[in-house]
C-alpha cells in the first residue's frame, strides 16, 4: 500500500487495526476491502472460520457484506457449494 493510502484508511480503521466502517465512496471502498484481505490469511477456511477472521479485523458487526465484498472483488474464493473459502491466485 502506498503512504497516501494508508492516510486514507487513517479515517476507517481503529488504534487497534480493525476497520471501524466501509465507506460509501468505491475507491475507498476497495481500499479498505483490500486492507481486510490483506490481514486475513490463505485459507482454506469453513464459512464459520473465515466469518471468525472477518470478524477479528472490523469492529461493526455486518460481517456478511464484508464476506460478500471479499469475495465479489476475487480476494477469496468459495466453493460452489459455500463450504470452503481460500485466498484467490490473482495473475
Amino acid at each position: 500500500m502506498t503512504d497516501n493510502s494508508g492516510s486514507l484508511l487513517n479515517g476507517y480503521v481503529d488504534d487497534r487495526g480493525r476497520v471501524a466502517s466501509l465507506p460509501g465512496k468505491e475507491s475507498r471502498r476497495i481500499l479498505v476491502i483490500d486492507y481486510i484481505a490483506s490481514k486475513i490469511s490463505n485459507g482454506p477456511f469453513t464459512e464459520s472460520e473465515f466469518n471468525d477472521e472477518i470478524k477479528k479485523n472490523i469492529s461493526f458487526e455486518d460481517y456478511a457484506i464484508v464476506r460478500r465484498e471479499l469475495i465479489d472483488r476475487n480476494a477469496f474464493t468459495r466453493t460452489k457449494d459455500g463450504r470452503s473459502y481460500c485466498r484467490s491466485k490473482r495473475i
